[in-house]
């Protein structure tokens, strides 16, 4: 991801947001809503195995430039809301899991549709299932996708491919296709509540976070004009201000050692970072009509934090058989915001 450079004076207004989402996940899961597809396993699997399913993610709300935003707002006409890259890896050394079944069940009320699964799933509605994945284990990572047409019709990015295979997770094979991760994509809602308002205190520039959900956040980020702020945690209905450092004193390690600390491996952590780190830093772009006829480029500042593993299913249900030991979960909120000032300009008659 390219990172671009950011104008001074930005601003991060964060409210209330109704908007679709898209969804991309590598995963192993079974759910908890509704009704699922009818499972076929041909392989007999095990009542019980050793091992473990790791899970990160990031729903990106990118601001809307179809309409006049209000200060507050994203508009629900806004583009799309995605879930970007939810992974799921597999870390077994038991010979026993040789096969393994898995399916994800999308909350019927959020989501709106499943738009692409990789390598290519049973969808019935809401729910998607693979059945019969076998477990390798001989851990090293084998040609991607011995289909290259499949590939091709998938639209899955070779380089983001690439990007996700960590060495140290099993490697699966499904059908005609080796990964070591299962993806899937769709549209759905999702509500943020989290305002971030730059203001001046005693000793400089800083943040008032405000995260106005019933639950708490964490790893919280926000980052303007070169600058950052970091929490590490606020309470439900609490507001903590944070002054803003240079981005030049930003740890490069934050979110690796973030979800390392949750139980992820310093390889899977160090792919997220790699994809996310920039893209988290440094500001968007979208092109707004100005009072002439050109179209002119306008900086969004970013906001980041986690969110709890409950709120994460509450998203996504997953479930697998057989039941792993451990599953951690991840998923961190990018939303983009736009400059007070910029927000004025684009609200004034024309």
């Amino acid at each position: 991801m390219k990172a671009r450079s950011m104008k001074k004076g930005m601003l991060v207004v964060s409210a209330k947001a109704m908007v679709g989402l898209y969804v991309t996940a590598n995963i192993a899961l079974f759910g908890i809503f509704g009704a699922g597809c009818t499972s076929n396993p041909i392989h007999e699997h095990p009542a019980t195995a050793n091992y473990e399913l790791h899970e990160w993610g990031v729903l990106r709300i990118p601001y809307s430039s179809t309409e006049k935003p209000s200060l507050t707002t994203i508009t629900p006409s806004h583009p799309q809301i995605e879930i970007r890259e939810p992974v799921i890896y597999v870390h077994s050394k038991d010979p026993k899991l040789d096969y393994f079944d898995l399916e994800v069940r999308l909350n019927p009320d959020s989501v709106l549709e499943i738009t692409k699964t990789y390598p290519e799933a049973d969808v019935n509605g809401k729910v998607l299932r693979w059945d019969d994945i076998a477990v390798k284990y001989d851990q090293g990572i084998k040609p991607i996708v011995t289909n290259a047409k499949e590939m091709d019709s998938q639209s899955i990015d070779p380089n983001l491919v690439k990007a996700l295979s960590t060495g140290d997770a099993n490697t699966l094979e499904y059908k005609n296709t080796a990964s070591k991760f299962l993806l899937y994509e769709g549209l759905m809602q999702y509500e943020n509540a989290v305002t971030a308002t730059p203001t001046d205190l005693e000793n400089g520039p800083a943040v008032i976070i405000k995260n106005n959900n019933s639950y708490p956040i964490y790893t919280v980020f926000y980052c303007t004009s070169g600058s950052f702020g970091y929490v590490s945690r606020i309470l439900a209905g609490e507001e903590k201000s944070q002054y803003l450092v240079s981005t030049n004193y930003l740890k490069d390690r934050i979110f690796i050692e973030d979800l390392m600390a949750q139980g992820f491996t310093e390889s899977e952590s160090s792919a997220f970072s790699s994809l996310w780190l920039e893209e988290f830093k440094w500001s968007a772009y979208f092109e707004y009509p100005s009072k002439t006829v050109f179209l002119i480029p306008i900086p969004l500042n970013k906001l980041t934090y986690r969110i709890p593993r409950e709120e994460y299913d509450n998203i996504a249900s997953v479930t697998a058989t057989p039941s792993p030991d451990k599953f951690y979960r991840a998923l961190y909120v990018l939303v983009e915001m736009l400059d007070k000032k910029m927000q004025a300009e684009i609200n004034s008659p024309h």
